[in-house]
């Protein structure tokens, strides 16, 4: 639960110094997000994942390799929440974005994407 301060003060750090549609802020959402999922409280993660994805898809390109940990983080909070239909997605996304970035490189983490489909 610490976590969850400590996070909330990093993004209200960021959020002064860079602004709320910079990647630095983006990250710092997604961290606060998966303290959140991490203690169970993944409905509270969801929205904050969305704003970091929402910021993240303009910051970069929609195959950057940055999106892949956020798509599967929020992947993640979609299906602990009951969409599972939107989770499997998301996660199909991130792997393509890997598959396009890395090709089968990598083999352990692309496996491990993977198995998220199942």
């Amino acid at each position: 639960k610490d976590g969850i301060a400590l996070g909330m003060h990093a993004a209200n750090i960021r959020k002064t110094a860079f602004g709320t549609f910079h990647p630095a802020y983006a990250h710092a959402l997604s961290v606060l997000g998966s303290c959140y999922h991490s203690i169970g409280r993944s409905y509270d993660a969801l929205e904050l994942l969305e704003e970091c994805l929402d910021i993240c898809e303009v910051a970069f390109s929609m195959s950057h390799a940055n999106l892949i940990p956020n798509l599967m983080l929020y992947g993640s909070i979609l299906r602990v929440t009951g969409n599972l239909h939107k989770s499997r997605s998301v996660y199909k996304r991130a792997l393509t974005i890997h598959k396009k970035n890395f090709g089968d490189g990598n083999e352990k983490q692309r496996k491990g994407m993977e198995d998220q489909l199942l």
